[in-house]
Parts: C-alpha cells; structure tokens; sequence
C-alpha cells in the first residue's frame, strides 16, 4: 500500500485517470440508453392512440362518401330490392313442399 501524503506517481495517475474515464462513459452510455427507451415506449404508446384514432375516420370518412356516392336513387334502389328479396321469402315459405306429398 502506498502512501497517501506522497504525490502519485505518473502510472498510479494514468490508470486512475483512465478508470474514471471508463466509469464516467459507461455512465454516459447507460443514461443515454434509458433515454432512448423512454422515448421509444413513449412513442409506441402514443402511436398506438393515434393508430386507432386514424381509423376511426377513416372509417367515417368512407361511410360518408359512400353515401354520398349513392345519392337518393340508390338509396331507393337499396329499399326495393330489400322489398323484392322480402316478398320472395314469402313467396318460397307459402308454397307447398314437394317432398312432403305422400303416394
């Protein structure tokens, strides 16, 4: 063990100085690398919001220019077929089933 009122010598200086340089980068480093995780997460959080938000219109987006794309006359042409598919149904369940007669 060395003396502590005696100077260092040039060595002992250099490996302190160069261990303390390590420790300080390291240090550096680490802080900079919880850094940019929390950015990261922070953004991956925020677009994830902003991800469903931007579907969200587009969807609203698309209904409304399909609606307005069909107009009054489609919208009527929608409720007749509606109408001619509902009266088929009918018409299939009211008659008689082939099957069913007996010899």
């Amino acid at each position: 063990m060395r003396d502590t009122i005696q100077k260092r010598t040039y060595s002992e200086f250099e490996e302190a100085s160069y261990t303390k340089q390590k420790r300080l980068m390291a240090v550096k480093a680490v802080a900079e690398m919880k850094r940019k995780l929390e950015d990261a997460s922070q953004t991956a959080a925020d677009s994830g919001t902003n991800l469903v938000k931007t579907i969200m219109v587009l969807r609203a987006d698309a209904g409304r220019a399909e609606a307005a794309r069909a107009g009054p006359d489609a919208l009527r042409s929608v409720v007749s077929s509606a109408r001619l598919r509902k009266s088929a149904v009918v018409k299939t369940a009211q008659r008689p089933d082939s099957t069913s007669r007996t010899c």
